[in-house]
């Protein structure tokens, strides 16, 4: 891969996109990718759209806002650009930031109402509740991005999937 174009893998994302589930490799996604929009077409929830090099990318404030892992957009693709539907779809999780309002003793918990995983929890502490990821629960879906009040939540990529671990939940 020359260095142009590794300029542009790390420009391609912000804060509410990532990259597309059950990919082999990035970097084979930007080289042989045809942007042919049969993916985007194909998304359930609608959260697929094009970036400003018109490569197809996830957007959790896009459509309903999460993925649901329906694989249509592998489906659809007629490259061999993603692994099995059987593998995890992807190296990422959510990640609450600073601005979170359980952070700053405001009782919100509108995250942990939309995850299905119930990866995020509320623990009680004298003057409140803290609020704790489990990301060996997160399947990084983005549910919780789109119904912060406050966009406290990104998605970010992790090295590896935790092994199960026991929190005491």
């Amino acid at each position: 891969m020359d260095k142009q174009r590794r300029k542009l893998l790390f420009r391609l994302q912000d804060s509410h996109t990532s990259v597309m589930p059950w990919l082999k490799t990035e970097s084979e996604f930007y080289d042989l990718c045809s942007r042919c929009n049969a993916c985007m077409n194909a998304c359930e929830t609608h959260i697929i759209e094009l970036n400003q090099f018109s490569y197809p990318v996830i957007n959790f404030k896009k459509g309903q806002g999460e993925c649901t892992f329906c694989y249509a957009c592998a489906n659809a693709c007629e490259l061999p650009l993603f692994l099995p539907q059987h593998e995890r779809p992807w190296l990422q999780v959510a990640q609450i930031n600073a601005n979170c309002l359980s952070l700053r003793q405001v009782e919100c918990r509108s995250c942990n109402d939309v995850c299905d995983e119930q990866a995020i929890k509320f623990l009680p502490q004298v003057g409140g509740h803290q609020i704790f990821l489990q990301q060996d629960k997160c399947t990084g879906c983005g549910a919780c991005i789109n119904t912060c009040p406050v966009e406290a939540i990104s998605v970010v990529k992790v090295q590896h999937y935790f092994q199960e671990e026991n929190h005491g939940f």
